[in-house]
């Protein structure tokens, strides 16, 4: 069945709520600047354990201001914001395959819900 233009519409408005909301959210609890923000990947959420066998995880943004690097300890909240955006992401990729399971979207590709500074979400922040 056919998507109507509204449905894609609607979607599309969607998409772009959702990345509204997750950035606003990101920058506030976890004070990154935008810049940082838009270069997070997940190889920037960092797992760690405590010796008494604790698991707690920290965001590791490429350094800007200053050339310095920093850690900020993930909570309930950044953590479920940093969730939500991963299933976003993976979820879009998922749907953007052929029958035959070959991608129809590059990763390095501007696609709507794209997290990285490819120019797609994040251009309009900067």
């Amino acid at each position: 069945m056919e998507a109507t233009p509204e449905d894609r519409t609607a979607r599309a408005a969607e998409t772009e709520a959702f990345w509204d909301w997750a950035l606003l959210e990101l920058l506030l609890q976890s004070g990154v600047r935008i810049e940082e923000a838009c270069e997070l990947t997940t190889l920037d959420v960092l797992k760690r354990r405590q010796p008494e066998g604790r698991v707690y995880y920290l965001l590791h943004p490429k350094p800007s201001k200053f050339d310095r690097a920093r850690v900020i300890p993930i909570g309930d909240g950044l953590g479920r914001v940093l969730a939500e955006m991963i299933a976003h992401v993976k979820a879009f990729y998922a749907e953007a395959t052929r029958a035959d399971g070959t991608p129809l979207v590059s990763s390095r590709s501007s696609a709507p819900g794209c997290p990285q500074a490819c120019g797609c979400c994040c251009s309009r922040w900067r």
